[in-house]
């Protein structure tokens, strides 16, 4: 698992998306230097997901979950932010023979939303 911000970072989360790049380029690496042997090496891109841990980092900040998440849906094309089983089924079908040729790749999951 990477993030869209280590692909294109957004603001006041240096470390965060420095750590999401290097994984990026590892998986490209990884999945060049691994590939001749079968094994197929891709990272899965997500945006914002709706999960406990987002919440509850809303709530840490003073936020209320419910009313914060409505705010960053209006941002997303599609009109929600990511649920977790969306995520899933990106790495469902990476793990898949329809994706057998998918080797070195970073997938983004955004809703169509870019980084900002």
């Amino acid at each position: 698992m990477a993030s869209c911000w280590g692909l294109r970072p957004g603001p006041d989360h240096a470390v965060y998306c420095m750590s999401k790049a290097a994984l990026a380029s590892l998986t490209q690496c990884m999945g060049r230097d691994h590939a001749r042997q079968g094994i197929r090496i891709n990272a899965v891109c997500p945006n914002e997901v709706d999960t406990p841990m987002l919440r509850s980092g809303f709530a840490d900040r003073g936020l209320a979950p419910e009313a914060a998440i409505a705010m960053l849906d209006a941002t997303v094309p599609l009109g929600r932010i990511a649920q977790p089983g969306d995520i899933a089924d990106v790495v469902c079908f990476l793990v898949s023979s329809q994706a057998r040729y998918v080797c070195g790749a970073l997938i983004e999951v955004h809703g169509g939303k870019p980084v900002s």
